[in-house]
């Protein structure tokens, strides 16, 4: 037979079209602020690739501050890539504008840069290009990036026909710009300004002005002859005399008053041999010290303004072997003694209290801290620490409360812990530990600091819980949990008590991280939980079983939905045999959630229950759910019973298992029940079967009341029911 209707499809068309007005562009001028390496963006195939990421001084096109950009996306090889960065970057910090294009702001892949380009005046503007003519340094006068210049020079330098020499003035810089104030000015003898060379004589000056420094330089550039430093009040701050670019004579220093602070003598670059003494601004003595072969050695003083020692020490070849400092009341302040193999150093307070002592010792690549012992200001005790080779900590570590209790004991062999326990400020013990070959052993305890009840109580055997663990409540000090380890791992049921009453809460086996498993144990619900001394509930992971013995006891006396709970309970434990027998205990007794569960296992055999999945099987639950009045299963039962051609053309979003004679007068009263429930499928298949007749004697009377069922919901699926039914011959 040949079926006038073939379906019925319902299109959705979405307009994807996007106004030229709403459409960014893809490309913007801007100055690059930063670029961070290996960061990760988004790909067209929604993957995450590696990406630079560029930060700007201003939004990009997409109304970011930044965008990414890869070697693919500007069409580089690494090799060239690489390079590309490393100018663009330096370009950058001479604050240059870029010409930038990008892909699409509005694609579900982040923005990549495809093309980066320094500005010109014809690609840019004019006010996007930047002033070449000036060459950037810092303020020792090295090349520098505009980014950080201190100084300005504007090239071509002027050359001056009568010294022979090009004119070098250089210009303190300001907001990027150069300023007013002058910075240097001098003479070279090279036209390309790469670095600055002088000769001759050389001025720098402060940015207020002032001359800063007089400098003469040699035919060769090298500082020659005396270089002469100032104060801002213009007086001379200091005068060096050079040979060669090398200190070579006499080095002057004075105050600011004009005093001298102090006059050495060096030969070709090396202090000379003897003594050497700084005055202060009013001509007082301040420090007296020696060099021999360029080196502080011997007794070395400085002084406080009222001319007592400040600091008295003694060097050899540089090194200081003994120094002490002291308060301007001539209290000791600080003792330093050097020995070939340590440093010992100890600090005092004002009083002449000893409130810190260090030893140092020679390691292979320098020092260590191997003691260290603090005080309190009034010489109680505060910190012991001791340390061997490797810095590891070795001995016992204390530590003091201000009102000389101790705080904490730890006990370490080479790096390793031995015991650790600390009190509180009145002397109650808190914590206990003990360790074996550093790693917790034995018992270990800790009490709270107020009750002063025990709170915790673990047993471990080489860093291994082993042995019964306990907890108590802090304030009333009933237990809480108590569970016992074997190797590592819990060998019993873990027990949770209620602090305030000391009844039982919670039974739970754990696993070795302490989280409770998810699995039957010997055949019970790993977690059970108690309220008011009541069995209140069991669980397996996310399944809950609530008033496990009432509902236990309704499944006996065949409460259908008390036995579908306890199947369900079970299939979340992933205990196949009882959950199969729980549910068809349930399904006997005609429970419709337990039928509709069998159905499901037999017909996907999810994760446990793929042993159990045969589709055939779940057959007789779906009859039994049909005749329970499930409007699904009445049109599921419905449609195995048709004819397979028919089938196909009823619902071709359906396939038939294959499995069941088809007889078309069971799945007509069946589409029928379904029909009378307000079901639109129902409804539609009874019609069709009416209209051409299959499991009955056609009839369009019928089958058009039928369709018109459907009028009130699906007014146009319904009248194009009823036209074709009508066009039928």
């Amino acid at each position: 037979m040949k079926y006038a209707l073939s379906g019925v499809a319902l299109a959705l068309l979405i307009s994807t079209t996007v106004s030229a007005e709403t459409q960014k562009p893809d490309h913007f001028i801007g100055q690059i602020s930063k670029i961070d390496l290996d960061r990760t963006a988004i790909g067209a195939d929604r993957q995450m690739i590696r990406a630079e990421r560029l930060t700007f001084n201003q939004f990009t096109n997409c109304e970011h501050m930044t965008t990414n950009m890869t070697p693919d996306s500007v069409g580089m090889s690494i090799k060239e890539y690489k390079q590309f960065l490393q100018k663009t970057w330096e370009l950058a910090q001479n604050e240059e504008f870029f010409y930038i294009k990008t892909t699409s702001c509005d694609g579900p892949a982040t923005d990549l840069i495809t093309q980066i380009t320094p500005c010109t005046a014809d690609l840019c503007g004019a006010e996007y290009v930047s002033d070449h003519s000036i060459k950037w340094f810092n303020s020792e006068l090295d090349p520098s990036y505009k980014s950080s210049a201190a100084i300005g020079i504007k090239t071509p330098l002027p050359y001056d026909k009568k010294k022979k020499q090009w004119h070098v003035v250089g210009y303190y810089v300001k907001d990027g710009k150069l300023s007013k104030h002058k910075a240097i000015d001098g003479y070279t003898s090279k036209e390309k300004l790469t670095t600055l060379s002088f000769v001759g004589k050389q001025t720098t000056y402060f940015r207020s002005g002032e001359v800063k420094k007089i400098s003469h330089y040699n035919n060769k550039g090298e500082l020659d002859g005396v270089t002469t430093h100032y104060f801002t009040n213009g007086k001379v701050h200091q005068t060096v005399h050079y040979t060669n670019n090398v200190v070579n004579g006499e080095v002057n220093t004075f105050h600011k008053n004009g005093r001298l602070e102090n006059k050495e003598f060096f030969i070709l670059g090396k202090h000379k041999d003897g003594e050497c003494k700084h005055y202060d601004e009013n001509g007082k003595l301040s420090r007296i010290h020696s060099y021999k072969d360029g080196n502080y050695d011997g007794e070395y003083i400085d002084y406080f303004l009222n001319g007592k020692k400040q600091t008295v020490a003694t060097y050899h070849m540089g090194s200081p072997l003994k120094r002490t400092t002291y308060f301007d009341n001539g209290k000791v302040k600080r003792t330093y003694v050097k020995t070939d193999k340590k440093t010992i150093s100890e600090d005092f307070n004002a009083q002449g209290i000893k409130i810190r002592r260090q030893v140092d010792i020679k390691v292979k690549n320098g020092t260590q801290m191997a003691e260290r012992e603090l005080w309190y200001d009034d010489g109680q005790p505060h910190t012991t620490e001791y340390y061997g080779p490797g810095f590891k900590k070795n001995g016992t570590f204390n530590d003091w409360f201000k009102n000389g209790q101790l705080r904490s004991e730890e006990v370490f062999i080479n790096g390793k812990p031995v015991s650790e326990k600390s009190w509180t400020i009145k002397g109650k013990l808190v914590k206990e530990h003990y360790y074996k070959e550093g790693k917790l052993h034995g018992t270990q305890r800790r009490w709270d600091d107020k009750s002063g009840h025990l709170i915790e109580e673990e047993n471990y055997q080489l860093g291994k819980k082993d042995g019964l663990q306990r907890e108590w409540d802090r304030n009333t000090g009933f237990l809480v949990d108590e569970v016992t380890y074997k190797n590592g791992t819990p060998s019993s049921i873990n027990k949770t008590y209620d602090g305030e009453t000391g009844e039982l809460q919670l039974l739970q086996y754990i696993d070795a991280r302490g989280f409770p498993l998810k699995t039957l144990v010997n055949g019970e619900a790993p977690v059970k939980r108690y309220h008011k001394g009541k069995f209140a509930s069991e669980s397996c992971g996310y399944s809950t079983l609530y008033d496990p013995e009432e509902t236990r006891q309704k499944a006996k006396n065949n409460d259908g939905y008390a036995q579908f709970q306890i199947g369900k309970f079970y299939q979340g434990c992933n205990a196949v045999e009882q959950t199969m027998s729980w549910y068809k205990k349930a399904a006997q007794n005609n429970d419709l959630h337990a039928i509709g569960k069998l159905i499901e296992i037999y017909q996907s055999g999810d994760g446990a229950f793929a042993s159990v999945k045969d589709r055939q099987k779940g057959w007789p639950y779906k009859e039994q759910a049909a005749e329970l009045g499930s409007v699904d299963y009445q049109l599921d039962v419905g449609f195995e019973y048709l004819p397979p051609d028919f089938a196909n053309y009823l619902f071709e979003d359906w396939k038939q298992d294959g499995y069941v004679t088809p007889n078309p007068t069971k799945s007509l009263g069946l589409f029928e029940k379904a029909a009378k429930q307000g079901s639109a499928r129902g409804i539609f298949a009874a019609g069709l079967m009416h209209q051409y007749g299959i499991g009955t004697t056609a009839s369009k009377e019928t089958a058009k009341s039928y369709y018109l069922l459907l009028q009130k919901a699906m007014p146009d699926f319904s009248a194009e029911l009823i036209k074709q039914l009508e066009q039928q011959n």
